[in-house]
């Protein structure tokens, strides 16, 4: 069925009667009066009823007393009629089948009437919590259906709509960046902590050896720190006082050298430390025996210390022996240095030296139980 058009209604209208004798196929009526008739348009009247002729027609239009007029309404059949025939405005079986239509889609508890734009179509009840939304994609403009983001206004959930307790913690985006200050007060150096018994997260002051502050500033008690607090090797000589710091490189050799000669001082021994400025520096150069291998006049043994960094420093001492193989003594040189700074490389060096012709050569003899040995120690601030 078409979809109803709201049709004209008044009460109490004048009967009429034509003026002029339209024909069968006609479509104005002149009358003598539309006293009492409706004004809005269409609405049907019926022209010579209880007749042989008796038609039904719908007036679409007024002009005066010139009507517009569809023929053969409601299984009527269009006739030529006379002038003097009677005609009013009546209520028709179109019309109610109409209102029929309406009831008669209406089937279930809940259902709605809803229209295509051209007929009348029926929307049955939907899911128990969905609701009716305006969708153009559906049939009949609209549909049930549950509440989606997009269906929310900006700012129309407060926290007075949402249940208490509800909110879990899969409901909190990872990204979603909570402020601090949304958090419930502390009191000034507290800390947060999970409790032995439940895990709950607390605040809690700190008690024991370390104290914080409200500005997260940390300190440790007096007297709680002892030896078994720090690691071996943990706390590097720079952080120690003004006093002696002790041996700040070693280096030791148990391998013997040889065919040492009066070519150039052989470098035997070596190792590197930093040095701080403003402090003293002791190096010892130890050689446990040192042999000669040539007899000659007189002979003498270099032996060297010498530091690079920055510009070369050297410094040596020397020891006069009897010529024969058979002498070996010990050489052990030592240094006391100030104004050093940086990386600093350390050798141990000796050379033969003749004293009254001929070519000496010697041998550095070590082992395990007497190694050559280099030692590098911080004896204090200048």
């Amino acid at each position: 069925m078409a979809l109803p058009v709201r049709k004209g209604y008044k009460g109490a209208p004048a009967q009429a009667v034509l003026t002029n004798s339209p024909t069968s196929g006609d479509t104005t009526f002149v009358v003598d009066t539309i006293t009492g008739w409706a004004t809005t348009f269409p609405f049907y009247c019926v022209v010579e009823p209880g007749t042989s002729k008796e038609e039904k027609v719908k007036v679409t239009a007024i002009s005066t007393l010139t009507l517009t007029v569809v023929r053969a309404q409601d299984d009527t059949t269009a006739s030529g009629h006379n002038a003097g025939a009677a005609i009013y405005p009546v209520f028709t079986a179109d019309e109610a089948d109409e209102a029929n239509e309406i009831a008669s889609v209406m089937t279930t508890k809940g259902d709605l009437i809803a229209t295509n734009g051209s007929s009348i179509n029926r929307l049955g009840v939907g899911t128990n919590t969905h609701v009716l939304q305006a969708d153009s994609t559906a049939t009949n403009g609209f549909k049930w259906g549950q509440i989606v983001e997009a269906g929310i206004a900006d700012s129309a959930v407060t926290s007075a709509k949402i249940a208490v307790g509800t909110i879990v913690n899969d409901d909190i985006n990872a990204l979603a960046a909570i402020a601090h200050s949304k958090l419930a007060n502390a009191t000034a150096g507290q800390v947060l902590l999970g409790t032995t018994t439940t895990g709950v997260v607390t605040a809690t002051a700190l008690s024991g050896d370390v104290t914080v502050t409200g500005a997260g500033v940390t300190a440790i008690g007096a007297g709680v720190i002892v030896a078994a607090d720090i690691a071996d090797g943990a706390v590097d000589k720079a952080k120690i006082g003004s006093g002696p710091r002790g041996v700040v490189a070693y280096a030791k050799s148990t391998t013997t050298s040889g065919t040492i000669d009066t070519t150039s001082a052989i470098q035997l021994t070596s190792t590197s430390f930093t040095a701080v400025s403003g402090r003293y520096y002791k190096i010892t150069y130890h050689e446990p025996q040192v042999g000669l291998t040539a007899s000659v006049a007189s002979c003498s043994i270099l032996s060297q210390i010498k530091l690079s960094g920055g510009a070369l420093t050297q410094y040596q001492q020397s020891i006069s022996q009897a010529e024969t193989t058979s002498n070996n003594f010990t050489i052990t040189t030592s240094v006391y240095l100030s104004n050093l700074s940086g990386s600093m490389a350390v050798t141990g060096n000796l050379q033969a030296l003749t004293l009254g012709g001929g070519t000496p050569t010697c041998i550095a003899s070590r082992g395990t139980d007497y190694p050559a040995y280099l030692l590098v120690e911080d004896m204090g601030t200048v």
